[in-house]
């Protein structure tokens, strides 16, 4: 682990339709906290580097098998870690 996840969240529909499609939302937060940022350009990435070890939020996308796309956001203060839908965002 690179970081703590404080409290872990997901929104309904996300978690409705990851199991639909039988998507396990841990293997995603797993890869979260690795620091394995998913689908994140450049900047994003070197940003999430930085925020590791300063109060900055952190944040991973990642695309599922059906081809949708969720964030997972560790907030600055790492009370919290939501898994969401980008839409959500």
């Amino acid at each position: 682990m690179k970081f703590a996840l404080g409290k872990i969240v997901i929104t309904a529909g996300c978690k409705t339709h990851m199991k639909s499609i039988n998507e396990q939302p841990l293997m995603y937060l797993m890869r979260h906290v690795s620091g394995d940022w998913g689908d994140l350009g450049r900047d994003d990435t070197q940003a999430n580097e930085q925020a590791i070890n300063r109060p900055i939020r952190i944040l991973s996308r990642y695309t599922l098998s059906d081809w949708s796309s969720i964030y997972i956001i560790t907030e600055s203060d790492r009370s919290y870690t939501t898994i969401m839908f980008c839409d959500d965002y």
